[in-house]
């Protein structure tokens, strides 16, 4: 079965750059800068297979942009400046390493309150026994609105010690340049030190387009400067023109993208293999181990099955030689413009030596025959009358997965709901369940935690069988933090992802207990009204009021009656944040009541790692008195309030004083001369007349004072005697 492996890699930091090396000696280097990059191996001094390699951060020949609603991001400065975009350099965010290769952040700015989040992810995987790295582009819209983003991958071809060297696209060996669309793409294209029937230890590259990568929109090779001319597609130049500089780009196609949601490509480029040195003949078999699985249909259907022959050595030439292809039940040929209609083919009738010849055919799954995952043969056979080369057969097992894969599942196992106020321990760690049948593939898990992207690998990161922990540092535990974490993107070995996506929660930091807002009435005021409510506002932010932790009591000429939430006559209304004490039956006149809060908590979360909910550990009360008489004229409750008229006055100064208990006058030297108290009836307090008169005599012109008190609170008018 056809697999991408996971290696194990020890990464190096080096001076401007971060390596890996993997298995059969691949290398891939991290430019910590930009994020250009280069791939070759160690063997001798390291074989390159782009120009980037040894020094990524000083060539820079291994651009890539991302176009967010038309406007292009540049990693290559001199492109930037010359095309008028803006370059990456300056928003890049963490770089992520990992066993197997890194990931480089990059956050966009919108001209709304969000960002576009960019990341670059180098993988290495084994394709076909042959080390490769896994090249892929992501963009998160972390923005309120949607946006258009489309991807753009360009680099210099270096392969072995040749900058110009030769390639072939599927079944078509060329030394000119082309543009090809999404109808005529290849499914791998390769690049040689020499050329494909060279019997030396040369360096042979391979890249595929299809399949087990997204398909681009447009791939164009040939020279590679002649690509990077234009600010976005390469320039059509290099068609049917000779490449001296090999180079290919490749443009995937724009797509819209809402909130929360991403976008993902990648291409996958490596080692290809190279004819063993002494061969007179090469022949590769190139048939895919598996069509693969993009859940509900097959990566790759119909998948390409070709045969390339090079004759190395054979001097009179190869006569007569035929290429035939056996299928296995349900499997059938498919043609187009560039493929193999009939199942044998001339390939040549005298391939002269140093000459290649490639055959290609399609080969079309049937899913009404493969109803569950099975293996397929395909048997292409070689024969030509030239005793030296004979017969020559190579027969591929291919994978057929099952042509509708079932999502993996995703069970929360301690994700915080709302919010919590603390943690008991030094950190902590969300746990997820990812379960599937066929196994998740680590290597497309985009986590987030907090503001930052996440990978497997990632200290913060741990995967172990089907248990995902996200550790949260205790640096983000601060009053009034909205922390966001979960899973952004997470697939199966047959592409499946589960059914919502992302799967990213957010939980508050709440470390204050609720607290309380003014009453109603206010303390001191008198209730009037048989069946006057009491309300009383509880805030708590941002947690909220957890509503059966409310305790209240209420006092009513000595006796107390203990309540909880419970009671009929308490509601909490959380949307309004006020707890209302309506009375069961009127209220007694005349008498005095106390109303009382005595508890409440927030409503962080609790579990055995957090650390208990705020609690409101005070007693919150307000005094009352009844009295049915506190009415004035229109019926309307009586307040508090002091008034004289008129004012100056001359003769006598009329005095209202509603619900006063107490009523004084005193001169400019704060001496008293009148006191109306014991002539004040406790509610409405109307008809109080002053003759401007004090102990006998009358007082002389001048400013004097009126005050009111009551229960404590007093109210002071100055007033004009005029003789």
């Amino acid at each position: 079965m056809h697999k991408l492996l996971l290696i194990l890699l020890i990464p190096i930091a080096l001076l401007a750059q971060y390596a890996v090396t993997g298995p059969g000696g691949l290398v891939i280097e991290l430019d910590t800068l930009d994020g250009f990059f280069g791939i070759g191996d160690t063997v001798g001094v390291g074989r390159p297979l782009m120009f980037d390699f040894h020094y990524p951060w000083e060539s820079g020949n291994s651009s890539f942009a991302i176009m967010i609603d038309s406007v292009v991001y540049n990693n290559n400065l001199w492109l930037a400046a010359s095309c008028g975009q803006p370059h990456l350099r300056t928003l890049r965010g963490p770089i992520s390493t990992s066993a197997d290769g890194f990931a480089t952040q990059w956050s966009i700015p919108m001209g709304t309150s969000g960002s576009i989040i960019f990341t670059q992810r180098l993988r290495a995987v084994v394709i076909d026994d042959l080390p490769a790295c896994e090249i892929s582009y992501m963009a998160l819209n972390n923005d309120i609105v949607d946006h258009r983003i489309a991807f753009r991958q360009a680099f210099d071809v270096l392969v072995g010690v040749n900058d110009n060297a030769p390639m072939a696209m599927s079944a078509t060996y060329t030394a000119l340049g082309n543009i090809l669309d999404s109808t005529e793409m290849p499914y791998f294209w390769m690049a040689f030190e020499e050329s494909p029937g060279v019997a030396t230890d040369q360096v042979v590259a391979r890249g595929i387009l299809r399949g087990l990568a997204t398909t681009p929109e447009i791939f164009a090779f040939g020279d590679y400067f002649a690509l990077n001319d234009d600010c976005w597609e390469p320039d059509p130049f290099v068609i049917d023109h000779i490449y001296h500089d090999s180079g290919v780009s490749l443009l995937w196609q724009e797509k819209q993208v809402s909130p929360d949601k991403a976008y993902g490509i990648c291409t996958i480029y490596g080692f290809g293999q190279a004819p063993e040195p002494g061969s007179d003949v090469m022949v590769m078999f190139l048939v895919p181990n598996s069509i693969g699985s993009a859940c509900d249909h097959w990566a790759q259907n119909p998948f390409e099955a070709a045969v390339m022959v090079n004759n190395i050595d054979i001097t009179d030439g190869i006569d007569s030689l035929w290429a035939c292809i056996q299928l296995d039940d349900g499997l059938a040929l498919d043609f187009d413009a560039i493929h193999e209609s009939d199942t044998c083919v001339l390939l040549s009738p005298n391939l002269l030596a140093d000459s290649t010849v490639i055959a290609a055919w399609l080969i079309l799954a049937d899913s009404a025959y493969f109803t569950s995952p099975t293996d397929a043969n395909v048997t292409i056979t070689l024969s030509s009358i030239t005793p030296e080369f004979g017969v020559r057969a190579g027969t591929t097992s291919v994978h057929i997965p099952h042509p509708m894969g079932v999502p993996p599942t995703i069970e929360d196992l301690l994700v915080p709901r709302n919010a919590i106020s603390g943690i008991v321990g030094t950190s902590l760690k969300t746990k997820f369940l990812i379960e599937d049948e066929s196994g998740i593939d680590p290597a497309t898990m985009i986590l987030q935690i907090g503001p930052v992207i996440h990978y497997i690998g990632d200290d913060p990161v741990d995967f172990d069988g089907d248990t995902l922990e996200l550790d949260i540092p205790t640096y983000w535990f601060l009053h009034g933090n909205q922390i966001f974490h979960g899973i952004i993107a997470v697939s199966d070995s047959d592409g499946c992802s589960p059914d919502s996506m992302p799967h990213v929660f957010d939980f508050w930091i709440d470390t204050n207990p609720p607290r309380m807002g003014a009453p109603y009435p206010p303390s001191g005021a008198v209730i009037t009204d048989s069946l006057q409510t009491i309300t009383v506002p509880i805030y708590d932010e941002p947690a909220g009021v957890y509503e059966p932790s409310i305790s209240a009591y209420i006092e009513i000429d000595g006796l107390t009656d203990f309540m909880t939430i419970l009671a009929p006559e308490l509601t909490y209304y959380a949307d309004e944040s006020l707890l209302v004490y309506t009375p069961s039956e009127p209220w007694i006149d005349h008498a005095s009541v106390i109303f009382c809060v005595s508890g409440v908590s927030d409503d962080c979360d609790v579990g055995p790692l957090y650390t208990p909910r705020n609690h409101f550990s005070d007693t919150f009360c307000v005094g009352l008195t009844v009295d049915y008489g506190a009415i004035d004229e229109s019926g309307k409750p009586l307040e508090f309030a002091l008034a004289a008229y008129p004012n100056p006055f001359n003769a006598a100064v009329s005095i209202s004083a509603p619900l006063a208990e107490r009523l004084e006058i005193f001169d400019i030297n704060g001496r008293l001369i009148a006191d109306f108290t014991a002539k004040l009836d406790g509610t409405r307090n109307r008809g109080l007349v002053w003759d401007g008169i004090s102990g006998g005599e009358h007082l002389p012109s001048g400013i004097y004072f009126l005050r009111a008190e009551r229960h404590g609170n007093a109210i002071t008018r100055r007033i004009v005697l005029l003789r």
